[in-house]
């Protein structure tokens, strides 16, 4: 019987683990295969791949309208993360030091924000840009994704502010600091990770966000709007360059504010 048992979890591991294999095999494997074309020196993407080349990375480096729309994805993604965050920052510390009515449903809205399509909340702003007479530029991109971006800022600081212990903040106003004070070197210091991982969460949103970008760009150019207008004239061999830097440095980002994020920080942050 318990060698039954035993071989009936072996086979619910092996199970489980080739359930996880395909599910990661159907999301990367496409991916994938966009990395191992950007290396073909073929013009047509496709089986048997003519050598290896690095060709149209140079040639996705040599194309001034890429490059043009990379300094601005990078302008609006650092703008907008940074608002995102400082909003955030205020906001959650406002949610955890203060009790008022309509908090939960607060945090419900930002948890609700998340779950708005991309395009309704694009047609949304457009229509409210141009009921209010704002001309579409790089700005009307930085406020709509500081839109989203405040929420994923305000719930990962949150998370971390509601998990440090009250004592903490107690002690330093008993010992004569002020609340300005105490924010500035307790509550800061200890939040930093959750700061850190908030800003890059929110950058990689913005950098490769396309949807909302198109409805809210006017004429400004985004690297994710520039890739979508090349693809409507052909598929060109340097998308899939581009493709693979864009997917390389959205997943190291990710992956380093998570990183930080979960680190951990040698002291208790339970509440005590």
């Amino acid at each position: 019987m318990i060698s039954l048992a035993r071989t009936l979890r072996r086979l619910a591991n092996r199970a489980s683990l080739l359930y996880a294999l395909l599910v990661f095999g159907f999301l990367y494997l496409p991916i994938l295969i966009v990395a191992l074309f950007s290396f073909d020196a073929s013009r047509v993407s496709g089986l048997p791949i003519d050598g290896p080349t690095l060709h149209w990375y140079r040639e996705a480096f040599a194309n001034r309208n890429i490059l043009e729309g990379l300094r601005t994805s990078v302008g609006v993604a650092l703008t907008s993360a940074s608002l995102s965050t400082l909003i955030g920052l205020f906001a959650a510390q406002a949610l955890v030091r203060h009790a008022f009515r309509g908090r939960t449903a607060f945090i419900g809205t930002l948890v609700g924000t998340l779950t708005v399509p991309y395009i309704v909340m694009g047609i949304s702003l457009l229509m409210l840009f141009r009921y209010l007479g704002v001309t579409l530029s790089p700005i009307t991109i930085v406020i709509a994704h500081t839109m989203f971006g405040i929420a994923y800022a305000t719930l990962i600081i949150y998370s971390r502010l509601i998990a440090l212990p009250e004592s903490l903040i107690e002690a330093a106003l008993d010992l004569g600091a002020n609340e300005v004070r105490t924010f500035w070197e307790v509550v800061l210091p200890l939040t930093s990770p959750a700061l850190f991982s908030a800003f890059l969460l929110c950058f990689t949103q913005s950098f490769d966000e396309f949807i909302v970008a198109w409805f809210v760009a006017g004429f400004s150019r985004t690297l994710p709007i520039l890739i979508w207008n090349s693809l409507r004239h052909g598929l060109n061999p340097s998308l899939n360059a581009i493709a693979t830097l864009l997917f390389t440095a959205t997943m190291s980002i990710s992956l380093l504010a998570l990183v930080w994020l979960f680190r951990p920080t040698g002291r208790n942050t339970g509440r005590s």
